[in-house]
């Protein structure tokens, strides 16, 4: 998830979620659809056939400057480390918000950690293979979620963090570096109160 380092104004941040909206939209509707195809599939075998049917129920095309027609989703089907793979992809969204969505459902088998949602012998178990789309369904709308609540409040938030961080780095100011990770002394290249104190007290003692 692009955080405030990403959008540092309301109104970049609005703007990457309309279009993040459209592209949740846009899947969402996709692992819908397949829910309702999987149904039809329970305990037939996955093949080449279920990714070209659900294609078919996506057929929107559009055209480029050089007169080629392209698939507005185009769905592919093959296979990943073992386990079969439908994935696809949404044309016209960019790359940052294409990398944020799913992007591919794995049916993966059976396995000691998982029950698996197709069979050893590749038939579609379609109750968890909906489940797992469901999952992947509300995962986008929680992301989503979390950009609009970030909008909705984001004075409030930016001032709430702003001084968590400014408490944060009072805190450990007056701390041995032993104690504090590298990598939070790392944020400052200003000399803590500590090693200022530090530093006086070992003046003293060369004076001495």
């Amino acid at each position: 998830m692009k955080t405030f380092s990403n959008f540092r104004t309301a109104e970049e941040l609005n703007k990457y979620i309309n279009n993040f909206s459209n592209a949740v939209k846009q899947v969402n509707n996709i692992f819908t659809t397949a829910q309702n195809l999987l149904k039809k599939w329970d305990g037939k075998k996955l093949n080449k056939r279920f990714a070209e049917q659900l294609q078919n129920l996506f057929p929107e095309e559009y055209s480029t400057d050089d007169n080629y027609k392209y698939k507005e989703i185009y769905i592919s089907y093959g296979q990943q480390w073992g386990d079969k793979v439908v994935s696809f992809v949404i044309h016209r969204v960019s790359y940052d918000i294409a990398q944020e969505i799913h992007t591919g459902f794995t049916f993966y088998k059976q396995t000691r950690h998982s029950n698996g949602i197709i069979t050893d012998d590749e038939r579609i178990k379609a109750d968890d293979a909906c489940k797992d789309l469901q999952k992947l369904i509300n995962n986008n709308l929680e992301r989503l979620h979390r950009y609009e609540d970030a909008l909705k409040h984001f004075e409030d938030y930016k001032n709430r963090y702003q001084k968590a961080v400014d408490d944060f780095y009072n805190a450990i100011s007056s701390i041995n570096p032993y104690f504090v990770a590298s990598e939070i002394r790392t944020y400052t290249l200003d000399k803590t109160e500590w090693e200022k104190r530090m530093e006086e007290e070992l003046q003293n003692i060369i004076k001495q």
